[in-house]
């Protein structure tokens, strides 16, 4: 059996780290979807930064369980950090952000109202599930915290010390011209759909945040996204 990665609560794992029970939903995909057996060793993870390598011992009920083989901390994660800060879009684009945002591996989601931003909910049970759901297709060990809605301002004012960036292009500046390696943390901010207005442009160079140019093609919210944290993994990991 190939590696399969399934969720994990700390609850289902007995106190001396050697012995495993998985959740109805996981035990199901493993029987029924997975065509799992007895002795296949398969990956858990808490979501919380620790994998754990396990054996399938049982399948009493249809509930799986197991024994715990070794402990592996930070498992498929990165030793820096890029957080999305990102307003809200229509449609499924924005459940596609969160899912490859998670398989490119950032750390945190902001889900942003800026003064152009159309779509004004958002549902957080869900957008937690598709983390989640990426996070194990890609065998991360934590899966990125999605944060409560808020305003662009407010976000600032709490993150206004930290190194944010934000994509436009009215820049002449390349990630790589603001970036570098000896960085363990950055902020990446994304307009809405209708541009960054005036007055959050203003609110950008007041507070000395950095603007960096993705290119000559002018990109969706989602491809923006995407194209800024490829690159910054990109220089974190081999510049």
């Amino acid at each position: 059996m190939d590696a399969h990665f399934f969720e994990i609560q700390s609850s289902s794992i007995s106190k001396n780290n050697n012995n495993f029970t998985l959740s109805t939903i996981e035990s199901s995909h493993f029987i029924k979807s997975l065509r799992g057996n007895i002795g296949d060793i398969i990956w858990l993870l808490d979501g919380k930064g620790i994998a754990y390598k396990s054996k399938v011992l049982n399948f009493k009920l249809s509930i799986v369980t197991g024994k715990i083989l070794s402990i592996h901390k930070n498992f498929g994660e990165n030793n820096y950090s890029i957080n999305l800060v990102i307003s809200l879009i229509k449609g499924n684009r924005m459940n596609l952000i969160f899912e490859k945002a998670t398989e490119y591996g950032v750390r945190a989601i902001f889900p942003i109202i800026m003064d152009r931003t159309i779509r004004k909910k958002i549902n957080l049970k869900r957008s937690k599930k598709i983390v989640a759901s990426a996070a194990k297709q890609t065998g991360r060990s934590f899966f990125p915290i999605v944060n409560e809605l808020q305003n662009f301002p407010d976000w600032l004012k709490n993150h206004a010390a930290d190194l944010n960036i934000a994509c436009h292009m009215s820049s002449k500046n390349s990630i790589k011209k603001i970036i570098t390696k000896k960085e363990k943390s950055v902020n990446i901010i994304i307009g809405p759909e209708g541009d960054f207005s005036e007055n959050e442009l203003l609110l950008i160079e007041k507070n000395n945040i950095k603007k960096v140019n993705l290119g000559n093609r002018r990109l969706r919210a989602e491809s923006a996204a995407m194209t800024a944290i490829a690159n910054i993994n990109q220089i974190f990991e081999y510049q």
